[in-house]
């Protein structure tokens, strides 16, 4: 890594290496709770809601990547952002806080006046949940998921 990674708005020309990346999330992190990502729908996600992604590229790949959906709030009608991806590839993982103060400024800057942002309720979760902390996001409310 000599190259200090470029974080950008995402295009459609980024759309397989974003899948590429969430097969490596799936391996990290999903398959200890059954789920597969299946890749057409992945990428249908991925490619409606490129406007709403970053990427991180270096040495000539996406190594990270942040998507999600704009929306009103329900209860006040203020914008949101739900984060729904944020991955970021091992040898990379610096450039995470790079990647999520990019997204907040590209927030502000469209007049989104919150930010949501997700974590497994795995091991790395709890150090995830650490790092939210201490980057003043609040502890909103905890989702369960059961496989049926």
């Amino acid at each position: 890594m000599s190259e200090i990674p470029a974080i950008r708005k995402a295009t459609i020309a980024d759309i397989d290496s974003a899948i590429d990346l969430l097969k490596e999330f799936q391996e990290e992190s999903l398959a200890e709770y059954g789920i597969r990502i299946e890749l057409n729908f992945a990428k249908e996600f991925v490619k409606t809601y490129v406007a709403n992604s970053l990427v991180i590229e270096a040495e000539g790949k996406i190594v990270g990547v942040v998507s999600g959906i704009i929306t009103d709030y329900p209860l006040d009608g203020s914008k949101i952002y739900q984060e729904a991806v944020w991955y970021v590839s091992k040898a990379y993982r610096k450039y995470g806080i790079k990647l999520l103060k990019h997204l907040e400024d590209k927030c502000r800057a469209e007049g989104i006046r919150h930010l949501v942002m997700v974590h497994l309720g795995n091991d790395i979760g709890e150090k995830i949940e650490r790092f939210y902390l201490h980057n003043n996001f609040k502890y909103l409310e905890k989702h369960y998921i059961k496989t049926l």
